[in-house]
């Protein structure tokens, strides 16, 4: 009897590349994690960047002087545009806090499947774009905060910050000295009579052409009188964006009333008369927020079977999802919430708020009822206000301006100071408030800001005014546009575009139904498709960072702006658009 001969085992090639389920995945997982740590060290890399000495600056850039106050979105794009059209021209970037890019973006996607609530703290910071604080390596980099605007002087004075590490002295700074009166008196109101001064540096910065971007703030508008800022972002009363998640994901019984809150402007006249109210564009909030976050806080508790235990309550004064947006737009989000079964309640506003009881009264000023509900979570989408020093400087004078910077809605140049630009969210402007309106400002008020500096005079004499008014003639002309995501689902979002009227004469008015918004198209597709492979689209662009990729690659080096794709919007000497 004789044993099988044991079968010999090939000897493999370990140079071979082995065509295996396990080897497939470990590969990509080693790739992914590899690209990973090389991403995160690269832009740890580069936002370490440093930008060039002030004294090289000062040499290459030698000639007139451009003030832009805020560092976002939009203060930055511009700075990167007015360095790279003009070599010679010296742009100082002022700016309190290190803040992050497409803030109004980030509510869109933050419920339900991904959290992106920016209250939270890490150690690794994702959202922070490295392009943000450092602007442009041909711009002063101030950290500090503006106090006011010396329009007769042209200066901007300037706290600074006194343990910043980052800050860029420009050569013509003046240094305020407080007295020491001012000192005590100032300790004596805060209660600190021991310790460190809380008065910092104070400087004063000259400017040839001032450009205001500094964004707005969230305010608790007609809930002031109810509310103090230490009750919100609690357990019960959540500020979008804020812990709205964390809440959502701890709730399992109670009413979820999500109000958006009118601004204060928003007045009612006496139950016994006729109900009027004037809603206004320039302290609203980014109107796509609201409609996306009513879509995924819906489907958060849809999808997790909290419905039945947690009804969901929309409330708006508008008499639409957005009064702001075309009746298109409109339509369709209202269609999509009527086949869901959205408990929506439009012209209908918080009289009373109960923080104690959670208890808030509702009112129709349709119908003229008052409603009573008792809520677990009161989910608040706050108006905005523009900073303090726009209004104590003079700069915000009428009553439609609503302490936001008064400009021209097509040209963005202050109507009172022609050396005087607005720019993003701190503009009074006749239309919706987005980072596409941010971007689209951008290359009208570079191209402006140069003719100013040409053609310009600063002075309140006969001859200047002739010669602002010519240059006027030169300027680019903004059309209103905008553009924001609306999200529908989890993977689906309308990227809806508007601009101003066609009659021109109706953009000087600043309420929503004498300054309506026409729809437009510059996509490649249907703005309001989002049911099908074009709504995932849309979809991906925001929810793979494609916002924050384009701005660092793009928008801080002045290759791309809205609403053009693969171009940047040009003008020529007479501010008509040049063809690409």
């Amino acid at each position: 009897m004789y044993l099988p001969k044991r079968p010999v085992k090939p000897a493999e090639n370990p140079f071979a590349v082995q065509k295996s389920r396990r080897f497939i995945i470990a590969s990509g997982i080693m790739a992914f994690v590899t690209t990973t740590i090389a991403s995160y060290f690269a832009i740890e890399k580069v936002r370490r960047r440093q930008r060039r000495p002030d004294g090289v600056l000062d040499q290459h850039r030698n000639g007139k002087r451009v003030v832009i106050v805020g560092a976002g979105a939009a203060g930055c794009a511009l700075a990167a545009s007015i360095t790279s059209a003009c070599p010679d021209v010296h742009v100082t970037v002022i700016e309190r806090d290190k803040k992050h890019v497409f803030y109004a973006a980030v509510p869109l996607a933050h419920v339900g499947h991904r959290s992106y609530d920016l209250n939270t703290t890490g150690g690794v910071d994702l959202l922070r774009s490295p392009a943000t604080w450092n602007v442009t390596r041909e711009a002063v980099l101030v950290r500090g905060e503006a106090l006011r605007i010396d329009t007769n002087n042209r200066e901007v004075v300037v706290r600074e910050d006194p343990e910043a590490t980052t800050t860029g002295v420009s050569p013509d700074a003046i240094e305020l000295q407080p007295q020491k009166s001012r000192i005590w008196i100032s300790r004596l109101l805060s209660g600190r009579l021991r310790g460190s001064d809380p008065t910092s540096m104070e400087r004063r910065y000259r400017y040839d052409v001032l450009v205001l971007a500094c964004g707005a703030e969230r305010s608790l508008g007609s809930l002031g009188t109810f509310l103090s800022a230490d009750q919100i972002d609690r357990y019960r009363i959540a500020v979008n964006p804020g812990i709205t998640r964390d809440c959502l994901v701890h709730l399992y019984e109670g009413t979820v009333l999500h109000v958006k809150v009118p601004p204060a402007s928003f007045t009612e006249v006496s139950a016994g008369s006729q109900p009027c109210a004037a809603m206004r564009y320039a302290s609203r909030q980014h109107d796509g927020t609201f409609i996306g976050t009513v879509n995924t806080v819906w489907r958060y508790l849809f999808f997790f079977n909290k419905l039945r235990l947690c009804p969901y309550i929309a409330v708006t004064a508008d008499s639409q999802p957005s009064d702001a947006l075309p009746a298109d737009v409109n339509d369709r989000v209202k269609a999509f919430w009527d086949r869901r079964g959205v408990d929506f309640n439009p012209c209908t506003h918080v009289v009373h708020l109960d923080s104690h009881r959670s208890e808030a009264t509702l009112y129709n000023r349709v119908t003229r009822e008052k409603r009573v509900v008792k809520y677990r979570l009161l989910l608040l989408d706050l108006p905005l206000v523009a900073p303090s020093f726009i209004r104590n400087s003079g700069l915000s004078r009428s009553a439609h301006a609503e302490g936001f910077a008064e400009v021209d809605p097509h040209t963005l140049q202050h109507v009172d100071h022609p050396n005087i630009f607005a720019i993003g969210d701190c503009a009074a402007l006749p239309t919706v408030k987005s980072y596409g309106a941010a971007f689209a400002q951008v290359p009208v008020v570079s191209h402006n800001v140069r003719q100013q500096l040409l053609h310009g005079a600063s002075g309140e004499d006969e001859d200047s005014r002739k010669a602002n008014t010519s240059t006027r003639s030169c300027f680019a002309q903004y059309d209103g546009y905008s553009s924001f995501h609306i999200v529908m689902t989890t993977w689906r979002a309308m990227w809806p575009e508007v601009k101003y009227s066609d009659r021109r004469e109706t953009a000087v008015c600043h309420t929503l139904d004498r300054a309506p918004l026409l729809l437009t198209n510059n996509h490649i597709w249907d703005n309001l498709a989002w049911a099908d492979i074009r709504g995932f689209m849309n979809a991906v662009y925001y929810q793979f960072f494609a916002y924050e990729v384009m701005f660092y690659f793009l928008f801080t080096r002045a290759v791309w702006y809205p609403p053009r794709w693969f171009s940047v919007p040009t003008f020529d000497a007479n501010g008509l658009p040049m063809q690409a």
